[in-house]
């Protein structure tokens, strides 16, 4: 056999070499980037090469460089973090053995979490287990699900430039890998979870599935899929700043919990402590509910030994003057980001320079001056920069302590040679690169850089920034823009551009509510309401705002907050002409003529239920039956009435030609055996909708028998079960109706 090395690389190599002048080296973007510490090179023109669609960056070796020119990092063993990293790889043995658990690591910003996790994933241990690792975002609480899509894509190799039809392939094998008997159920909804568009069986799948439902089916799935991963290999889930996390993330993660008590499952959550609705939420379920599977870590400050020794080991030379020193500890008070700031100030500053591999001290430490902050120590880094550089880091603060290498040259593409600007501030420790999801992606070595960067930014100009990164992130990923509608929503709000930010807080609401994130489309859609009544004010549309309260009705009932919902509903039926009557008397009077209209409806048929309803009476019906589920349990008596009030409505149209019309009305016939008012008029209603039931519809089919039940239970009747019950039972579980599953179960 003959082997070769192939590939894109090796395939690029060889046109560069074509293109190439005699006796020269002409290398690409990627080897410019890893080399340049060592040799010299000239910028040419981007050229076009074969079996390229774009032109190719292409950089002229021009020499090499001396050793004390090359890029030199400062770096440190770890200090005073021995027993904390203990703590955990402990927690990944006893994991790996076969007891899984919670980990919390509560950290001030700078103290050392990024250095203490990244010395765990280079444990021996780690690598035994599958890592599936997402971080929240500080501009993600409105992000529905965002730190478990990140983990997910992670796991499925999912890259940013994938198509949606190659992120759901990735997605389809990952998930038959694991799970293969059931891959056909679980998919669909991980990836509706994911935001991804389905078609086909998957679509099929899913169609009628909403609300309440969804979420207790996503959940489902993805307690399952964890479930068949952790029987496989032992499954770390590691949520980085989850004090940013979003509340559907949270949700999730909480309800996954009960698996540490059977499964070799390990959760790590790492946050800054101090997050009410975040941080602190996540204890007190843990405190409440798992206490024997909890591992709490606390990360203190370094001691005043620990702190020189970090001085130290980063910064070995004599003849630093001692007043120096002690104004770095001093003002550290053990935080070990300020210490490593500082030695790179003194570097960048000329105070100490590396000369034949070592640290000298200049006669430049004499005018060092230590700030008193680590924001004030950030900004005096920052302002070192040239002004060229110094605003490509504050575009890229706008953006997030992540950005995308391709969102960013789209933001700042009035800054010249980007690419040797983000290599210098890689070769002072500024940013860091990455590659996730095989894209090219920065970060801020430290959010609390990221953070400074973006305060020092005047007001005017940041919101000029914010507009700008919203049209970049639209341009770049126009082709999956719908993953990005809540991060269009935050920069477009933050650069006031009201109309694209309503725009874009209804879509993500609408996407979140796809997803299940109810709490997420609450946030979205209010805002957009708060939007546009600001811009509008007495002359906004009644129509426009009765759409966004319809939305945060639905969003609120989802959320269980039935109250706040049927005020809503309440407001909307308003705006369609459907008011409650204001005294006793006319409540009387209105309930008395629905049951009029009822009971000609039953028993003279042929006299209503011929109007072919418009879409204002569709809207009409859903509206009132939606506003019954919510008043069902806090307001009983005003349920009943507004269930009168709908089953009127609905005698006026044919509601054959409304969405589960039959099965609505159906479901009002325990309204009146159940309540004992008249076990006739409920047996009317079985009789009038027995033939019109589509018993191929699993969910008109369950409120019929649901119904028929409860008469005949208020009767003194015992009807034996439908053959098909336990596979309609069976049904209606898998399309989320647990509730009408579980009664047919125990009937």
């Amino acid at each position: 056999m003959e082997f070769k090395a192939v590939g894109d690389t090796v395939v690029l190599a060889a046109r560069l070499e074509q293109i190439a002048q005699p006796g020269s080296t002409y290398v690409s973007r990627d080897v410019f980037r890893v080399t340049e510490g060592y040799f010299h090179f000239e910028t040419l023109e981007p050229t076009m090469v074969k079996g390229k669609a774009e032109p190719v960056q292409v950089y002229r070796v021009t020499g090499i460089k001396e050793k004390q020119e090359r890029s030199v990092g400062i770096g440190s063993p770890l200090v005073g973090r021995e027993r904390e990293l203990n703590r955990l790889e402990l927690q990944i043995l006893r994991l790996i053995n076969g007891t899984g658990g919670i980990v919390t690591v509560s950290v001030e910003a700078g103290i050392g979490k990024s250095r203490l996790m990244a010395e765990l994933h280079r444990t021996e241990a780690v690598r035994k287990t599958t890592l599936l690792e997402g971080r929240a975002l500080s501009i993600g609480r409105s992000l529905s699900f965002y730190p478990i899509i990140d983990a997910l894509k992670h796991w499925s190799q999912i890259r940013e430039e994938n198509t949606d039809t190659e992120a759901q392939r990735k997605l389809e094998k990952t998930i038959r890998a694991i799970h293969p008997e059931e891959v056909n159920e679980v998919f669909p909804f991980i990836a509706t979870l994911m935001g991804m568009k389905l078609t086909g069986k998957h679509a099929r799948r899913m169609k009628g599935i909403e609300g309440e439902a969804l979420e207790k089916l996503i959940f489902k799935n993805m307690r399952e899929i964890i479930i068949k991963g952790s029987e496989l290999r032992p499954t770390v889930i590691y949520i980085e700043d989850f004090h940013w996390v979003d509340t559907s993330s949270l949700e999730l993660i909480e309800a996954l919990f009960r698996l540490v008590e059977e499964y070799k499952l390990l959760f790590i959550l790492v946050f800054r402590p101090g997050y009410a609705d975040t941080g602190e939420r996540i204890i007190k379920s843990i405190e409440e509910n798992y206490p024997a599977h909890w591992t709490k870590i606390d990360l203190e400050p370094l001691n005043e030994s620990e702190s020189e020794t970090l001085l130290s080991n980063l910064l070995q030379i004599k003849g630093l003057p001692l007043h120096i020193r002690d104004q770095i500890l001093q003002r550290a008070g053990g935080n070990p980001f300020f210490i490593e700031e500082v030695v790179r100030s003194l570097i960048d500053e000329g105070a100490v320079v590396l000369k034949n591999g070592e640290y000298e001290v200049t006669e430049k430490v004499k005018q060092i001056v230590i700030p008193q902050s680590i924001h004030a120590l950030i900004m005096t880094r920052i302002d070192r920069l040239d002004e060229a550089t110094r605003n490509l880091v504050r575009m890229a603060s706008v953006i997030g302590r992540n950005f995308f290498y391709r969102v960013l040259i789209e933001v700042a593409s009035n800054i010249e040679e980007i690419d040797r600007r983000l290599d210098h501030l890689k070769e002072i420790q500024l940013i860091r690169e990455r590659k996730r999801m095989e894209e090219l992606e920065y970060l801020f070595k430290h959010a609390l850089a990221q953070e400074a960067a973006y305060e020092s930014i005047l007001i005017q100009r940041r919101k000029e920034l914010h507009t700008r990164v919203a049209q970049s992130i639209e341009k770049v990923f126009n082709e999956r823009l719908s993953e990005f509608y809540g991060m269009l929503a935050y920069h477009y709000s933050m650069g006031e551009d009201l109309d694209k930010a309503e725009e874009y807080m209804i879509k993500a609401g609408e996407e979140a509510m796809k997803s299940a994130a109810s709490s997420e489309a609450l946030g979205y859609f209010q805002e957009a309401l708060s939007i546009y009544r600001s811009k509008f004010g007495e002359k906004a549309s009644p129509e426009k705002i009765a759409m966004l309260e319809k939305n945060i009705a639905h969003a609120l009932l989802n959320r269980g907050r039935n109250l706040e919902a049927v005020d809503y509903f309440t407001r909307v039926l308003e705006y369609y002409g459907e008011t409650f009557p204001k005294t006793r008397l006319g409540v009387a009077m209105k309930v008395t003529h629905s049951l009029v209209h009822l009971l000609l409806g039953l028993y003279l048929p042929a006299i209503k239920w011929k109007r072919i309803p418009t879409e204002r009476d569709k809207e009409i019906i859903h509206l009132y039956y939606y506003k019954g589920l919510a008043l069902s349990q806090p307001d009983p008596r005003r349920f009943f009435i507004e269930t009168i009030f709908l089953m009127k409505r609905m005698t006026d149209v044919d509601i054959s030609r409304v969405q589960n019309g039959y099965g609505i009305f159906t479901n009002c016939s325990a309204l009146f055996s159940f309540t004992g008012i008249s076990k006739m008029i409920s047996k009317k209603i079985l009789d009038f909708t027995k033939n019109k039931i589509d018993h191929r519809d699993d969910k008109a089919y369950a409120n019929y028998l649901f119904s028929q039940f409860v008469h005949n239970l208020c009767m003194g009747d015992f009807v034996p079960p439908d053959p098909n019950f336990d596979l309609l039972a069976d049904r209606m579980i898998k399309g989320g109706e647990l509730a009408y599953g579980v009664f047919m179960i125990l009937f």
